[in-house]
């Protein structure tokens, strides 16, 4: 059984490792128990494996590293800054799923398509 939960954990950070974001609906298709997920990202922002941006918004330290040694930093930060003010107008309306946020975000602000 112990076997079974550490490629569970495996499973969902290899999935969260490239995401600009996620949140605990984003890994319902892999672990339907949100108490187990709230104690495993607790335990892995404790040992700094993943951040928590904001309250059920989290990112992984290896994307953000990723994006470091790219020099993509700012664009991202810029990105979350947007998705967090969202937030924060619209407190239960969460962009969901990472991809049709980055989406959006490209299309608010075509700036981005010219780097």
């Amino acid at each position: 059984m112990r076997n079974d939960e550490r490629f569970k954990i495996r499973k969902i950070i290899f999935y969260v490792r490239n995401l600009p974001y996620f949140t605990l609906d984003t890994l319902s298709g892999i672990e339907n128990n949100n108490a187990y997920l709230k104690i495993l990202f607790s335990r892995y922002i404790k040992s700094g494996k993943i951040i928590r941006l904001k309250k059920g918004l989290y990112v992984c330290k290896d994307y953000i590293n990723e994006l470091e040694k790219e020099g993509k930093i700012s664009t991202y930060s810029e990105f979350i800054d947007s998705i967090l003010y969202e937030t924060l107008q619209y407190p239960r309306r969460v962009v969901r799923n990472p991809g049709q946020a980055a989406a959006l975000g490209i299309l608010m602000n075509p700036t981005l398509l010219q780097t």
